[in-house]
């Protein structure tokens, strides 16, 4: 059997870790709330509980959790790429944890973790898992039992871990080879029964003999009606099974003797199948959920504990657990309102609340007991981590914090738009939709942020959205609601105590029940125009004057709905209808003169949703097609001052589509598709061209959303396979692209997006995998990088150094542990991050993620010797020879990374012997840096060392 070893990246050696230029700036957390680690499964084996949970940096992977030491420990890390593996069917077998996992190439594969030798190790199962095989995985007979994909089919198999070998069990005769799909097994008196499809297509109960080697099909009286087994226990002498059809649910036990399924219990419409063994009777949810069924195998007899019983059985239970010799179950109290965990005291025929867990409320099913505590995954309404119950003090406390990171600060649909006003700049948080509104303001004198509308009632707090407008020394934008008054407009001043309403626009009662954001607010000859709803399912346009203190619709567009665009030479540009129609027409209205203008319509706009205009210079561009052409696309220029068109496609090209153009030296660059594209092109309405700008196809790399121009060069939103999507830089003077700061590493989505400078800063939203999307900025101020030694084993021995280019000493340093230095030392595993500051008010930030003493076998500490590279350093002209030793086969990849984890250079190699020898030359932009030499197989395998040039 072939074992494959996996052990975290950059632990047995120095790790560089460089943000591609490090003067980004991290600029404020603004939702504190705890992030989830979202724990799932949960297996004990010597005292020590394993799971799958979310660091909110790693993604899901296998941990341990020690509840003598309220010690949690991530053992894995099986996409060194980024993402998730999800280790699931967690299951204890010969002092191990077996379970599945999704590697680098997205297969889904078996793995153990043994805690003697302290390793993770792939068990080299023939076969892999997909959503169909539903692997229930079960200990059978000393052995441990699966389903698994092979050359197609998805059969059982069984393992065997005393000769390691995996053995596939034949199918049936009449069971279907490949949609056979054995799930739901369990061991009963010396055989393994198990539902799978039969060769017509529906379920069947089956059982493997020991003694014969052979499936057989059960008859049972429940096959002709496809009943699925959603559970099964043994219980009492019995095997029982809780069977679903449909909406009806049913307990069955089976007797193997008379071959038949016999009912104890059937509810007519839903059911659950939340249910416990104690004292060889089986214990089960009633269906109404008020209450439990028990049911006794030795006579048959069902008796029934409700609310109706002495018992105080409370409402809506279930989550049974066996602890103590009592019966623990969630319920619904009606004396808190909330739910509450309970004891069900046999006894005394009586059900108790247990005060102590009342809050935070655990997942019974991961309790298990240290000494006279109790330990397990719960949920205090703002965290889901590990908690311990302390019965003697009668409190809960929480012991593993396993995501330290926080949740989003913004909506996940849509960015805050920034305002610069009065030396200040303004922005508002909607945590989750539109809850939460906040109004921030920064000082860009200090960098000192302060909520503005935290003392108002939540109803009462407005929103900056879709861009505040500034009106005569006053920021004005949008307001909120109480009830059914709206209280739309609103403004601010710097040094005011108080936000100031003006105006009240009442919807319709059939829109009372959405809050009416005002839109597209801009500011004309002294007067504010927007949208918002008022008569109609669309916006429509209003006006107010500030000297008058008046609101209401633009004279003359009362019948009119659309989106403002802008306002240009006395016309307002909008795409809407008219008479209260909406439209696909694109209009200029005249505010001095009145009238409209119609600049396109239906026949040529390219769908039935608004569509923007674009003001370039003194021409207007909006996207077009040909409606002869099924699939076309180009670009028509819109002159005011002739009423002419031009329409633009690039040459070579067939479509175009066009969306958000930047201004970059000298013309309009925009992304050509809707969602990414490998290209980027430009448009010069002087002369009605549009020609390819930028090539993304050479860098591996497509612009995913918005561009910006900042310091002279063109910053974008970009994705590779190897770092997500991220933010990119292109520089005109050296026409080069690269990736300006890896926010998320490896191939984590950082999705950058809402770009806009404000005061030489561009500003920007991105999730960087640890406190969700957030605001963060950069300038050109000054380069940070650090050097990091991880922790080893555990041992509190990581180190970072930071080294600072550029910018005015003295430089100060705060890290988020607290230090002041430049240098940290003894540090355990996990998040640091460290804000420099020098004597102008330059700020960058630079971050890493230590690595600890997880999973790595003792065998594997050798596994950084099996790449050797000479010389090291490597003097200019000469060749390195990089030699391979035989943990690595076949076709090997050998990468030359910079310290930011960027890819510079990639070759292939095939290895046939028991060494390769590789002798390459390497490109003179190399000269004076230091880069990590990768090299990684088909199988998983990798080794890397740091070489300096």
């Amino acid at each position: 059997m072939f074992t494959k070893k996996y052990f975290p990246a950059f632990v047995c050696f120095v790790l560089l870790h460089l943000t591609a230029v490090a003067q980004i700036k991290f600029e404020r957390d603004f939702n504190l709330a705890p992030a989830l680690s979202g724990i799932r499964g949960w297996v004990e084996i010597g005292g020590k509980a394993y799971c799958s949970a979310n660091d909110g940096y790693f993604g899901y992977e296998l941990w341990q959790f020690d509840p003598a030491t309220e010690q949690a420990t991530r053992l894995t890390d099986l996409r060194k790429q980024g993402g998730s593996s999800d280790p699931a069917d967690m299951t204890a077998y010969e002092g191990k944890v077996y379970f599945t996992a999704t590697t680098d190439d997205g297969v889904r594969r078996l793995f153990f973790f043994n805690p003697a030798q302290w390793e993770v190790v792939e068990a080299g199962a023939p076969f892999v898992f997909d959503d169909d095989c539903q692997s229930n995985m079960v200990v059978h007979n000393g052995q441990l039992w699966l389903t698994g994909r092979y050359n197609g089919q998805l059969n059982l198999w069984k393992f065997d871990a005393a000769s390691s070998v995996f053995t596939e069990i034949p199918t049936p005769a009449n069971g279907h080879p490949v949609w056979f799909q054995p799930r739901r097994k369990t061991s009963f008196d010396g055989r393994l029964y198990f539902q799978a499809y039969h060769e017509d297509g529906e379920f069947r109960l089956w059982s493997y003999d020991n003694q014969t080697g052979g499936i057989i099909q059960e008859p049972t009286q429940f096959d002709g009606q496809e009943w699925e087994v959603m559970s099964s226990v043994v219980c009492g002498g019995k095997l029982f099974f809780f069977l679903e059809h449909g909406f009806k649910k049913r307990w069955h036990y089976y007797d193997p003797g008379a071959d038949s399924c016999v009912l104890i219990y059937s509810p007519s419409m839903f059911g659950h199948d939340d249910f416990v063994c104690l004292d060889e009777k089986l214990w089960f949810q009633k269906v109404s959920g008020r209450g439990i069924e028990i049911y006794d195998p030795s006579n048959g007899q069902l008796t029934e504990i409700d609310e109706s019983n002495t018992g105080g059985m409370p409402p809506y239970l279930g989550d049974f657990k066996i602890m103590d010799n009592q019966v623990w179950f969630i319920g619904n109290d009606p004396s808190i309102g909330i739910l509450g965990v309970y004891q069900y005291n046999a006894s005394a025929a009586q059900a108790e609340l247990n005060t102590g867990f009342l809050s935070p409320y655990p997942a019974l099913s991961s309790l298990m007991r240290q000494g006279d505590a109790y330990f397990g995954t719960a949920n205090d309404g703002q965290q889901n981590e590990v908690f311990k119950y302390s019965p003697s003090s009668n409190t809960v406390s929480l012991v593993a914090d396993i995501n330290k990171g926080n949740a989003n600060g913004f909506s996940l649909y849509e960015d805050p738009d920034l305002q610069l006003f009065d030396g200040r700049m303004y922005l508002s948080t909607s945590f989750s939709n539109n809850v939460n509104n906040e109004i921030w303001a920064k000082d860009l004198s200090d960098g000192h942020f302060e909520n503005i509308s935290e003392q108002l009632p939540m109803e009462d707090r407005p929103v900056i959205k879709h861009q505040a407008e500034v009106l005569d020394g006053r920021m004005y934008f949008s307001g909120a609601q109480r009830g059914n008054e709206f209280r739309q407009l609103v403004s601010y001043q710097t040094g005011d105590d108080t936000l100031t309403w003006h105006g009240n626009i009442q919807p319709t009662i059939s829109l009372q029940g959405t809050l009416p954001y005002l839109r597209n607010m801009t500011a004309h000859n002294g007067l504010l125009y927007f949208n918002t709803w008022k008569d109609f399912v669309f916006t429509q346009f209003f006006r107010f004057d500030p000297a008058s203190q008046t609101l209401d619709y633009v004279p003359g567009m009362e019948q009119t709905t659309g989106n403002m665009q802008f306002i240009f030479q006395d016309k307002l540009y909008f795409d809407g209808g008219l008479n209260g129609e909406f439209g696909d027409h694109l209009y200029a209205f005249d505010l001095v003169n009145g009238g409209y203008t119609e600049i396109a319509n239906d026949s040529i706009l390219q769908s039935s949703y608004p569509y923007s205009m674009y003001l370039l210079g003194d021409k207007i561009a909006f996207p077009a097609y040909n409606p002869s052409l099924f699939f076309s696309g180009f670009i028509r220029l819109f002159d005011p001052a002739t009423g002419t068109y031009n329409d633009v496609l690039p040459q070579g090209y067939s479509r175009i589509y066009f969306k958000n153009p930047v201004l970059f030296e000298g013309k309009y660059w925009f992304n050509p598709e809707y969602y990414e594209s490998d290209s980027l092109f430009w448009l010069d309405p002087a002369t009605a061209t549009c020609e390819l700008a930028l090539d993304l196809t050479p860098y591996g790399l497509v612009a995913t959303g918005e561009m910006t121009v900042f310091d002279g060069k063109l910053y974008f939103a970009g994705a590779t396979l190897e770092h997500g999507r991220e933010l990119f830089e292109y520089d005109p003077v050296t026409a080069q692209v690269r990736l300006y700061a890896d926010i998320n590493p490896g191939a984590g989505n950082a999705n950058p997006s809402g770009l806009q400078v404000i005061n030489n800063r561009l500003y920007f939203i991105a999730d960087d995998g640890w406190r969700g999307r957030e605001l963060w900025s950069l300038s050109n101020c000054f380069a940070v990088s650090l050097t990091a030694v991880p922790d080893s084993l555990g041992q509190q021995a990581g180190q970072i150094s930071l080294n600072v280019q550029g910018g005015t000493a003295p430089f100060s340093f705060s890290w988020n542990n607290g230090a002041t230095t430049q240098d940290i030392a003894g540090l355990a595993a996990g998040f640091y991050e460290a804000t420099v500051t020098d004597a102008n008010g330059c700020e960058a930030t630079v971050f890493t993620v230590l690595e600890g003493g997880l999973a790595v076998g003792i065998n594997e500490l050798a596994k950084t010797t099996q790449i050797k590279v000479f010389p090291n350093p490597v003097g200019t002209g000469q060749q390195l020879s990089i030699s391979l030793e035989n943990d690595f086969r076949g076709r090997v990849k050998i990468d030359f990374l910079g310290l930011d984890g960027r890819v510079l250079h990639s070759f292939f190699e095939e290895k046939t012997g028991q060494q390769l020898q590789v002798s390459k030359g390497l490109p003179s932009s190399f000269a004076g840096n230091l880069f990590i030499v990768r090299v990684s197989d088909g199988e998983g395998s990798a080794a890397r060392v740091v070489v300096r040039f």
